[in-house]
């Protein structure tokens, strides 16, 4: 099969369809599209105080139309801080693993804040370092892959989005089966050191991850986030064909 050349009617409709913006729209804006695309791939993880259900029907003037509201926003202002500092990441820093650690820590601290003066909890169950990473990482995927990441950062320092499809795509290679350093589950459920990928709770498993994926991706002359791509893919094959 030769390769698909797209139209640009093609990809203007592959873009609007995927981050909500055409091509024009999307060098003015559409790096906050790529942030809350990436926010929406792990949405389903988070436990809000109210319920899909309860904020689709609530009505204005209940504490359910009020949250939603300040859900909106605060979603909205992650995305804007999240690619304000991406923008801001300094050209001459080597120190990328760090810098991708304080923004996960602010991403878990803005989402575990309360969302009113009474201090109510924005979630029922608090928010992780599995889901920040999510965020963080498939937004700068989506930058790389739109050609949008700024000077500063190099695909090379992009780490891998930690998903259930790159844990089984891990965990197939065999080499994921050390004490500490482990990979279990079938079907659709994996985990990494007993911890599924939304629940991964501290920096240090999450850095053993990433530097193991590292030497991976290595042995086949590839960076880490160009090894992503078909192992992912390769993976959701699998699993349609179930």
């Amino acid at each position: 099969m030769s390769n698909i050349n797209l139209s640009g009617e093609a990809t203007e409709f592959l873009l609007y369809s995927y981050f909500g913006c055409d091509s024009k729209e999307l060098a003015h804006g559409g790096k906050e599209k790529c942030a809350y695309r990436a926010y929406i791939d792990l949405a389903r993880t988070v436990k809000y105080t109210y319920s899909s259900t309860e904020l689709e029907k609530a009505k204005s003037g209940s504490d359910a139309y009020a949250f939603a509201v300040v859900q909106k926003d605060r979603i909205r202002d992650i995305c804007l801080k999240l690619i304000e500092s991406i923008e801001g990441y300094p050209i001459d820093s080597s120190d990328f693993d760090s810098w991708h650690e304080r923004e996960c820590h602010q991403i878990i601290k803005n989402m575990n804040a309360s969302y009113d003066k009474e201090k109510r909890k924005f979630l029922k169950v608090n928010f992780t370092y599995g889901q920040a990473q999510k965020w963080l990482n498939m937004t700068l995927k989506y930058l790389w892959l739109l050609d949008m990441l700024p000077v500063g950062i190099s695909p090379e320092y992009l780490h891998v989005p930690i998903d259930s499809f790159i844990l089984q795509a891990l965990k197939e290679t065999g080499e994921f089966s050390a004490k500490d350093n482990k990979i279990t589950g079938s079907g659709d459920s994996y985990y990494y050191n007993g911890e599924a990928w939304s629940a991964i709770s501290t920096s240090k498993n999450y850095e053993q991850l990433q530097n193991s994926i590292k030497a991976l991706a290595a042995k086949n002359g590839l960076s880490p986030i160009e090894w992503e791509g078909p192992a992912w893919i390769d993976v959701a094959k699998k699993r349609s064909n179930k």
